[in-house]
């Protein structure tokens, strides 16, 4: 039992997802689910480390059985989630951080970034990552001097997408050469 300085209790349990579990790592984090706060595959969560905040993506979950006395048996849900860093507000990219969370700590649904990134003429956003309001950006110059693939199952929108790019790469005066085999 942790006794927590928070002052709004249900903003807490919103929020809260579960306790950081034994296995973690740098670049993993295993985390008890608590069951209350739904999450799902791809969801941010944040992490408390000294004055900053981690964020994780979950990647994973799965159950855990525990054998008690007799043929009793406990059961929980333990979550997976891979460090994407600490966010870093002037630059609009995550920061990698190189230590593990308190064993314990909180674990929680991110806070919402509502901030708009200030981007460079050689930079677009191109989309967001779901229920958080981070950006993903990406840089032009790259992505016309580098390979480029744009991956994805049928009907995630990789067309609309590729539209959106080619018109935005365009509009620099780019040349832009397509080839659509289907």
């Amino acid at each position: 039992v942790y006794l927590a300085d928070i002052e709004s209790p249900n903003a807490f349990l919103n929020r809260f997802v579960g306790i950081v579990a034994p296995g973690t790592t740098v670049s993993e984090m295993y985390f008890s689910y608590e069951g209350r706060t739904p999450i799902e595959v791809g969801n941010l969560l944040e992490v408390a480390l000294r004055s900053d905040t981690v964020i994780y993506q979950v990647t994973d979950a799965c159950i855990e059985c525990d054998n008690l006395k007799g043929s009793d048996e406990d059961k929980a849900t333990l979550g997976k989630a891979v460090q994407l860093g600490i966010w870093n507000n002037l630059q609009y990219k995550f920061d990698s951080c190189g230590w593990v969370p308190d064993p314990s700590e909180a674990v929680m649904r991110v806070t919402r970034l509502d901030s708009t990134p200030e981007i460079t003429d050689d930079e677009m956003v191109v989309g967001l990552i779901p229920d958080s309001g981070y950006p993903v950006i990406m840089n032009k110059t790259i992505a016309v001097t580098h390979h480029l693939a744009i991956l994805g199952v049928t009907g995630t929108g990789k067309s609309h997408f590729a539209r959106r790019l080619i018109r935005n790469l365009a509009s620099d005066d780019l040349k832009v050469i397509v080839v659509d085999l289907t």
